[in-house]
């Protein structure tokens, strides 16, 4: 009987280091945001830099580090996919003023109603802006252009997780295509005599 016993004990004690081992649930999986489809913007420099004076915080109310495809990753990935420095003595530099995302806590339904309610219990701020100069060979600025896009959105507060991702990923995606959208126009009317 005791080794029944010992043995039951063994065995619920295994099953529960089991069930604390468990493996956290995949990630969701989303395509790939990029910008080599557009085709690319061939500029009269020699070099492309990137710059980055956005001073990213991980701090509330920044959340865009907890995204999906955080949009500051985004923005180099759009200087990398959409420029081209076409060569001569003229340099290109992209600074990156922002690529940020903020969380804004939203009051909620009280009383009765609320208990009836499902409120949008968030609304998430993103925010990309840029610009492009163009330096001759003795470091003299010749050229500028600067966008900027944002967008919001906000999250009911039954989301679950997948569905909250999901959410944050169509943010980044269509904040990301307004900022292209916007750039191009700029680099276009600002850039025109710069452009191959």
């Amino acid at each position: 009987m005791r080794l029944t016993t010992a043995l039951a004990a063994s065995l619920t004690a295994a099953l529960l280091l089991l069930a604390g081992c468990q493996s956290p649930p995949p990630k969701s999986a989303f395509p790939q945001i990029g910008f080599g489809h557009e085709g690319s913007l061939r500029l009269d420099a020699g070099s492309i830099e990137v710059v980055r004076n956005d001073r990213q915080s991980r701090e509330p109310p920044y959340v865009g580090h907890l995204f999906p495809q955080p949009p500051d990753a985004l923005a180099e990935r759009w200087a990398k996919e959409r420029l081209l420095a076409m060569g001569g003595p003229r340099r290109a530099v992209v600074t990156i003023r922002d690529a940020s995302v903020q969380e804004v806590p939203l009051e909620r339904t009280g009383g009765i109603r609320g208990a009836f309610t499902t409120d949008q219990t968030e609304r998430y701020d993103g925010r990309i802006a840029a610009d492009i100069a163009i330096f001759e060979p003795d470091g003299r600025r010749s050229a500028y252009a600067q966008a900027e896009a944002t967008r919001s959105t906000t999250v009911p507060e039954n989301a679950t997780l997948a569905e909250r991702e999901q959410i944050w990923f169509r943010l980044t995606e269509q904040l990301m295509r307004d900022f292209d959208d916007e750039m191009e126009r700029q680099i276009r009317g600002s850039l025109s005599s710069y452009l191959r």
